[in-house]
């Protein structure tokens, strides 16, 4: 009698190296259905709104609710690009997320570095009043920053969506 291993066959009373199937347990099947069902429930309201943009208006607010279209219309996206300014919309967001994020990660990095590998004598004081803003919860800061930014005449602009975001302290701590 031969057994089959990962070198191939040896003989009957060399049984050391023989591969053996871990036994699957339960633990790990109850596992991999929780995870599956949690795919599906986050990603169902993606597939919902793949479905809804290509039903009519109709279809979309029907009770009771119509999950696949009876006849696939590309009027909605159509729409958006003639009765909206998407594409404008389009690159406000792409310009300003990258705007904020590039900024940040600047200021943030040398913040960071600067308190990471210096030492100074005020060190301590200054990383206190760069995480004091950390403390105070942001509906409260809300309005205070909406009178800095019409003081400086910001107001409709990109600076007002930018420059508050430039210094935040919390990225420091991921630098």
């Amino acid at each position: 009698m031969e057994l089959l291993t990962k070198t191939g066959k040896i003989g009957p009373n060399r049984t050391s190296s023989i591969v053996k199937r871990s036994p699957v347990r339960i633990g790990r099947v109850i596992l991999t259905a929780a995870l599956g069902a949690f795919a599906v429930i986050y990603l169902f309201p993606f597939f919902w709104m793949l479905l809804s943009s290509v039903k009519t208006e109709s279809e979309v607010v029907r009770f009771p609710i119509v999950f696949f279209p009876s006849r696939i219309t590309l009027e909605n996206y159509r729409s958006i690009f003639t009765e909206f300014s998407f594409v404008r919309y389009l690159f406000n967001s792409v310009f300003l997320t990258s705007t904020v994020t590039l900024a940040n990660l600047f200021t943030a990095s040398l913040v960071g570095y600067v308190l990471a590998k210096f030492h100074f004598r005020a060190k301590n004081f200054i990383f206190l009043l760069l995480m004091a803003p950390m403390m105070i919860p942001f509906p409260v800061r809300l309005i205070p920053n909406y009178q800095i930014i019409v003081w400086f005449k910001w107001v409709d602009s990109y600076l007002a969506l930018i420059v508050p975001q430039i210094f935040v302290t919390f990225t420091i701590f991921f630098v």
